[in-house]
C-alpha cells in the first residue's frame, strides 16, 4: 500500500471516530464507492445535481437525499482532515443548497404546468419562481447545521385557464419545494427550511408577487429587516427577478444619509438578544452567547 493510500485509510478511521453521519455512510456501497472515486481528495470547481424530472415525486425525493448525503460526506471528510479550508467547506455547503433548491423547482415547477398550465405574464412570457436566499445561505457561509433562510416570490399576477390564480399556483409550487427538501424520510432531509424571515413573518403568505414585496417594504418594512437583507441575494428559479427586486430594494437596505436611528434601532435589538440570553441562560449557546455566530 503507497503512503498516499495508508494515510487515506488513516483519515478515514479519524473522521468515522469523529462524526457518526460519516461514518454510517461508509459502512454502505455508496460510502465505498464515493472513497474509490477520488472525489474525497479532490476539491470542486463547480457543482451540478442531474436528475431526471420524469420520476415519481417520492422516487425523486429519495434520489435528492443520496446526493445530498454523498455530498455531505464528501464535505465532512475534506472538512475534518483540512483538506478543505473554510472557505470551500461554506462554499461547497452553500452549492449543494443552491443547485438542491434548483433541481427542486424544477421538477415541481413542470409538474404543475402540466397539470395547472402555465402562469404568464403582461408580455406573454412564463413565469417562474425566484427564490431569496439570506443569512448563511445568501452570503454563502452555511455551515453543516445550518438551516436555509428563504423567501419566495413571483412576477406578476393573474388566473390560468382552470380558474386557479398565480398565487395558488406558486403557493402550490413553494409548498411541494419545501416538502421535498424539509420533510424527513428514511434518507434524512435534504435542508431544513426557514420561512419566518418573509414579509410579515409566519402570519404573512409563503409566497408574494413582486408588486406585495414592494409594497410592503414601502409601506411596512422594518429595521431587522433592513439588515437581514444585506445578505440576500437570488438562489434558484427566476435569477433576474430576484436580482432586480434586491437592486430596487438597495435604498431601504443602504439610507443615502448616515440614519443614527437605525444605529439605535440595532444597539436596542442587541439588547433584547443579551436579555433573552440571560433569562434563558445562554451565555454558551453557538449562535446567541458572547461572540457568537
Amino acid at each position: 500500500m503507497s503512503e498516499a493510500a495508508e494515510q487515506l485509510q488513516s483519515d478515514l478511521k479519524q473522521v468515522s471516530f469523529s462524526s457518526e453521519f460519516f461514518a454510517n455512510y461508509l459502512q454502505r456501497e455508496t460510502g465505498q464507492a464515493l472513497v474509490k472515486s477520488g472525489e474525497l481528495i479532490e476539491s470542486r470547481s463547480i457543482f451540478q445535481i442531474n436528475l431526471s424530472f420524469d420520476l415519481p415525486v417520492e422516487e425523486f425525493n429519495s434520489k435528492l437525499r443520496a446526493i445530498r448525503n454523498r455530498e455531505m460526506a464528501r464535505i465532512i471528510f475534506r472538512d475534518q482532515t483540512r483538506r478543505a479550508d473554510l472557505i470551500e467547506t461554506t462554499r461547497d455547503l452553500s452549492w449543494l443548497a443552491d443547485k438542491s433548491l434548483e433541481c427542486a423547482l424544477q421538477f415541481h415547477y413542470r409538474n404543475l404546468i402540466q397539470s395547472w398550465g402555465i402562469p404568464l405574464d403582461s408580455s406573454g412570457a412564463a413565469q417562474q419562481l425566484s427564490v431569496l436566499a439570506l443569512g448563511k445561505l445568501g452570503a454563502f457561509e452555511l455551515n453543516l447545521s445550518s438551516d436555509i433562510d428563504l423567501i419566495f416570490m413571483y412576477g406578476e399576477s393573474g388566473s390560468l385557464d382552470n380558474g386557479k390564480t398565480y398565487q395558488e399556483f406558486f403557493l402550490k409550487l413553494c409548498r411541494q419545494l419545501i416538502r421535498s427538501l424539509d420533510e424527513p424520510s428514511s434518507g434524512g432531509f435534504v435542508f431544513r427550511v426557514d420561512m419566518r424571515l418573509r414579509p410579515y413573518g409566519e402570519s404573512g403568505a409563503l409566497v408574494m408577487s413582486r408588486a406585495g414585496m414592494e409594497k410592503y417594504f414601502i409601506e411596512q418594512g422594518r429595521e431587522w429587516e433592513r439588515y437581514a437583507f444585506i445578505k440576500a441575494r437570488a438562489a434558484a428559479g427566476d435569477i433576474r427577478l430576484g436580482e432586480s427586486f434586491i437592486l430596487w430594494l438597495v435604498p431601504f437596505v443602504y439610507r443615502k444619509h448616515l440614519d443614527y436611528g437605525a444605529v439605535e434601532s440595532l444597539r436596542d435589538m442587541k439588547q433584547l438578544i443579551n436579555q433573552e440570553v440571560k433569562r434563558k441562560s445562554l451565555e454558551l449557546d453557538v449562535k446567541l452567547g458572547s461572540g457568537g455566530i
